[in-house]
């Protein structure tokens, strides 16, 4: 239905789609999202995006509803967030890019959705111990933001995705392929 429906004639619609990823919490294995990005990335002319946080989460959805941009999927888990000051003035975000949360010139961790909160921490405990991790994040899976991925691949050091999500298909195969 997602692809005949709404991707083929190019219908502006929203799917948001809360348990993405494995953390659903009492609501058990029946409704996990771990499978979302790998259909959603495959439907023709859909734009799939996973937001960080609650800030990113709220902008994506001002953006979806304010502009005529076609298929439009948004993907975010179950459950509380980390960002107690949540409620601020909502800005459209420029669709496909992605963003430089750390420089770094040892590796380079490239996230997508939640899972940058605790990709971020495992930054900060890198860097104790004397490796320097840059951590760029894709809000948006597709489009990827490919000009990030090439400032990325220009460091010629290891690259590290991270997702909550399936390993076959999912952001890692999307930049694999890339």
């Amino acid at each position: 239905q997602v692809r005949n429906s709404i991707a083929y004639p190019g219908m502006n619609v929203k799917v948001v789609g809360s348990h993405g990823g494995l953390s659903v919490g009492e609501d058990g294995a029946t409704h996990h999202g771990a499978l979302d990005l790998i259909y959603l990335t495959s439907v023709p002319g859909m734009t799939v995006a996973a937001p960080r946080d609650e800030i990113a989460l709220r902008n994506l959805m001002y953006t979806a509803a304010t502009t005529e941009h076609g298929p439009f999927a948004i993907r975010y888990p179950r459950g509380c967030g980390h960002t107690p000051d949540w409620r601020r003035p909502m800005t459209a975000v420029e669709i496909g890019k992605g963003e430089v949360l750390a420089e770094g010139t040892d590796v380079v961790l490239l996230s997508t959705g939640t899972i940058a909160y605790e990709t971020e921490q495992a930054r900060m405990e890198a860097e104790k111990a004397g490796v320097s991790a840059a951590h760029y994040h894709f809000t948006f899976v597709k489009p990827l933001d490919t000009a990030l991925l090439e400032k990325a691949a220009a460091l010629h050091v290891p690259v590290i995705t991270v997702e909550d999500g399936s390993v076959a298909g999912g952001f890692g195969s999307l930049v694999a392929s890339w």
